[in-house]
C-alpha cells in the first residue's frame, strides 16, 4: 500500500510540474496542431526582423537558446528514444514471425503492427503458445511457415521426444520400485495392522503414480483447453468493448507519445520520451516473462515422469506431501496466469482506458500492476517456478 501512495503522489506531482503538458490534460495535443498553416509575407518578415511570429492569435517571440543543458538533454534523448524504438521493431518482428492467432480485433498487432501487452495477454501471438500437442503450424494454417515458426515446431518436438524417453527409463524405474516393495513386503511378512496399512498404502501410490505418467498428456491438453476456452470469452467481451466505443489505450498512447516525441523539443520531449521507453521496458519484461513462461510449461511436461517417481519415494521412505497434486497445480497456475492477467487487463480497458489516454504515467502504473498479479497468484497457491522437483 506505501509503494501504491508513493507512486500515486509522484504522479500528481509530476502532474502539477508539467501542468498541461506531459501527463493528464485536457488541452488539445501537439499532433494534433494543424501544421499546414501557411504564412504571408509580412508574417514571414516579423518573423525575419523583429523575431516574433502570431501562432493561434497570440503574438509570441522567437530567440535562440545556446543553453548546454538543452544541448545535452536533446543528446541524451537522441541515443536513448531509437534504442526503445528498435527493441519495440525487434520484438514486433519476432511475435510476427512467430504467427499470429486471435486477430479479429481493430486494434490487433494484425491490424496495426504494434506488439502490445494487451496481444500477449489475449493469446495473438503464438510465440507464446503453449499447446505442447499442437503444432504452430496447425494452429495458423493460413499463414506461409516462417523460420520462427519451424523453430517453435522443432522445439515442441524436441520436447516431446524427451518427454516419451524419460518416460520410458521412468517405467523401468517404476518396475524395480515396485519388485523393491515385493521383497520388503516378504521379508517383513507380519500380520500387524499397521505394517499391512503400511504396504496396501506403497501399493496404492506406486500405481496412482504409474498411471499418473501415461495421464500426463491428457491432463496438459485438458488444462490448456480450458485456459483457451476462458481467452475465447475474454477475448470475445474485448471485441464488445470495442465495439461499445472503447479503444486500446496502448495503441492510442504509443501512437500519441510518437507524435509528441516527434514534434516537441526541451523537457517536454524528455518526458515524452520516458514515458515511451517506459512502455517499452514494461512490453520487454512481458515479453520475457511469457517466453519463460513457455519454458517452464514444457520443463514441467519433461519432467513429469521424475516427479512421479518422487513421489512414490517420498511416500516409500515415510515422508508427507503429495508431489503430483503439487505438479497440477504448478502446471496449471503457470497456464492460468495469461487468462487472469486477460480478465485484470478487461477490467483496466473498461474502466481506465480513457484515463490511461490523457494520464501515460498511469498508463505504465497499470501494466506494472499486471506483473505483480503474478506474484500475488504464486504466493495464494504457494507456488515458487525456480525449485521444481522441491515442490
Amino acid at each position: 500500500m506505501k509503494k501504491i501512495s508513493a507512486i500515486l503522489l509522484i504522479i500528481m506531482l509530476m502532474n502539477l510540474i508539467f501542468a498541461d503538458t506531459t501527463f493528464a490534460t485536457d488541452t488539445e495535443s501537439d499532433s494534433e496542431v494543424d501544421r499546414t498553416t501557411t504564412y504571408n509575407k509580412d508574417s514571414y518578415d516579423m518573423l525575419t526582423n523583429d523575431g516574433k511570429v502570431e501562432l493561434e492569435g497570440t503574438e509570441r517571440n522567437v530567440g535562440v537558446s545556446q543553453s548546454g543543458v538543452a544541448a545535452n538533454v536533446g543528446l541524451v534523448n537522441s541515443a536513448i528514444t531509437p534504442i526503445g524504438i528498435t527493441t519495440s521493431i525487434l520484438l514486433t518482428d519476432m511475435v510476427q514471425d512467430g504467427g499470429l492467432y486471435r486477430t479479429d480485433s481493430e486494434y490487433s498487432t494484425a491490424e496495426t503492427g504494434y506488439l502490445t501487452v494487451e496481444g500477449m495477454v489475449f493469446g495473438e501471438y503464438l510465440l507464446f503458445d503453449t499447446k505442447l500437442y499442437q503444432s504452430t503450424e496447425d494452429l495458423n494454417p493460413e499463414r506461409e511457415p516462417t523460420e520462427m515458426i519451424k523453430l517453435i515446431d522443432n522445439i515442441k518436438g524436441t520436447v516431446l521426444g524427451w518427454f516419451n524417453a524419460v518416460n520410458g527409463v521412468a517405467s523401468v524405474i517404476f518396475l524395480i520400485l515396485f519388485l523393491q516393495a515385493g521383497v520388503k513386503t516378504v521379508m517383513n511378512s507380519s500380520d500387524d495392522e499397521k505394517h499391512i496399512g503400511k504396504l496396501m498404502k506403497m501399493t496404492q501410490t506406486w500405481f496412482v503414480a504409474f498411471a499418473f505418467t501415461f495421464a500426463v498428456p491428457y491432463i496438459v491438453i485438458f488444462i490448456n483447453r480450458i485456459s483457451d476456452l476462458l481467452l475465447d470469452i475474454f477475448w470475445n467481451v474485448r471485441l464488445t468493448l470495442e465495439n461499445s466505443g472503447y479503444s486500446s489505450f496502448e495503441v492510442a498512447l504509443f501512437e500519441d507519445l510518437y507524435n509528441k516525441m516527434t514534434f516537441s523539443a526541451g523537457l517536454k520531449m524528455v518526458a515524452y520520451s520516458i514515458e515511451y521507453i517506459a512502455f517499452i521496458i514494461l512490453q520487454a519484461i512481458f515479453f520475457v516473462k511469457y517466453f519463460f513462461r513457455v519454458l517452464m510449461a514444457f520443463k514441467l511436461i519433461l519432467l513429469a515422469p521424475v516427479t512421479a517417481i518422487r513421489h512414490v519415494l517420498v511416500v516409500f521412505n515415510n515422508k508427507e506431501g503429495n508431489v503430483l497434486i503439487d505438479w497440477i497445480i504448478q502446471y496449471a497456475t503457470n497456464i492460468f496466469i495469461q487468462p487472469i492477467h486477460a480478465v485484470l487487463y478487461l477490467v483496466l480497458l473498461f474502466t481506465v482506458s480513457e484515463i490511461a489516454i490523457k494520464a501515460p504515467l498511469l498508463g505504465v502504473v497499470f501494466i506494472w500492476a499486471l506483473l505483480r498479479s503474478e506474484k500475488i497468484v504464486k504466493l495464494l497457491f504457494n507456488i515458487n517456478n525456480g525449485k521444481l522437483l522441491s515442490i
